[in-house]
């Protein structure tokens, strides 16, 4: 993390972020990566598979992968994504 912390504002999306997981998800797996982003491996109800990374600047990034099949692939990849862009994906 190079001593860096989140602003005040990422501390707030990371808490609505973890709600909106947490309410919406079935065991959501959210942990803090080695360089401070909030990690999140989610289960949608949909079957497909997000991840989603939160950076310490307030950068969100958000993968959607089918996994239903023999091989997996990206069905959506939202860069620079917004808290509503999230949680419209659960």
């Amino acid at each position: 993390m190079d001593g860096r912390t989140p602003g005040v504002d990422v501390v707030d999306l990371a808490r609505a972020l973890v709600r909106g997981a947490e309410q919406r998800t079935h065991q959501p797996e959210i942990t803090i990566d080695v360089d401070g982003a909030l990690s999140f491996d989610l289960r949608l109800t949909s079957g497909l598979l997000m991840f989603a990374e939160l950076a310490i600047d307030g950068k969100l990034d958000i993968t959607i992968v089918n996994d239903s099949g023999q091989e997996s692939f990206v069905a959506k990849h939202l860069s620079d994504a917004t808290e509503g862009q999230f949680v419209e994906q659960l």
